[in-house]
């Protein structure tokens, strides 16, 4: 009988080779980058009412005469579109105790909370609507839309609160010299614009009511009139405005009632 006899040989370690990769590499790779500031969206928000109309991108289930109109104004149903505000000196130090966010865009976004007479199962206030609207794009170059992202009990205050921090927001816009249709006259004969939405979502009442008010107006105006202000190029601020108005009136004035009960129909 044979037998077999096994050998261990000893060999030489052999480290693996290692790659320094780029420090860019590693960092175009990261998931955890975050994006440039005013650029990151609000996450939407859809009311009860109008969420079977709503498709997950933002689209929304109306008519073709609803969609018409939003074409011809120049408003937009979906504030999902609108971006946190870009950092300006210590206004999240303020925002962030009030639990309070601000997002901003350059659109006409309808309130949230009216998206539903503009859906496509209709609603007998949607020609009212219409018209508010239409008359608010040649009154407010600015609007603004509060809301609240949790079921709180406190409307009084949350809405007193809310009053409040507009009103100041208006105040320092003024204070910037900016005028009611949203135009500052520069010195060198160039004017700027501020015309869009903007969006409060915040968390908590009680906070938002015993918040700064005044310096955060004050901040917002600033923040707006540095990163979201427009120029105007060749145009007269006092007569910015006139040809829009006219058009925008003839909106209102064709929008107030449907097609079968104008004047001889």
């Amino acid at each position: 009988m044979a037998f077999t006899k096994t050998i261990a040989v000893a060999r030489t370690y052999a480290p693996p080779r290692l790659h320094a990769l780029p420090l860019t590499t590693a960092r175009h790779v990261s998931s955890r980058a975050k994006p440039p500031p005013g650029t990151v969206k609000i996450r939407r928000f859809v009311p009860e009412d109008a969420q079977p109309y709503y498709k997950a991108n933002g689209c929304l289930v109306t008519t073709p005469d609803v969609q018409q109109w939003f074409r011809k104004m120049g408003i937009n149903h979906d504030h999902g579109d609108a971006c946190y505000l870009k950092p300006y000196l210590n206004l999240y130090d303020i925002l962030r105790p009030m639990s309070l966010q601000v997002a901003y865009t350059a659109q006409h976004v309808i309130n949230p909370f009216h998206v539903q007479y503009f859906t496509a199962r209709g609603h007998a206030l949607r020609f009212h609507m219409q018209s508010t609207y239409a008359r608010k794009t040649v009154q407010e170059p600015l609007w603004i839309h509060c809301t609240l992202s949790q079921a709180n009990p406190q409307a009084v205050v949350r809405t007193i609160a809310y009053r409040r921090i507009k009103a100041r927001i208006f105040e320092g816009l003024r204070d910037l010299g900016y005028s009611q249709d949203g135009v500052k006259a520069g010195e060198d004969g160039g004017a700027r614009r501020i015309r869009g939405t903007m969006i409060l979502t915040g968390n908590d009442a009680m906070k938002l009511a015993n918040g700064p008010s005044r310096e955060l107006g004050k901040l917002i105006a600033g923040a707006l009139h540095e990163h979201y202000s427009t120029p105007l190029h060749g145009q007269d601020p006092g007569r910015t405005n006139a040809g829009e108005k006219r058009a925008s009136l003839r909106g209102v004035r064709n929008n107030t009632k449907p097609s079968s009960f104008r004047k001889g129909k």
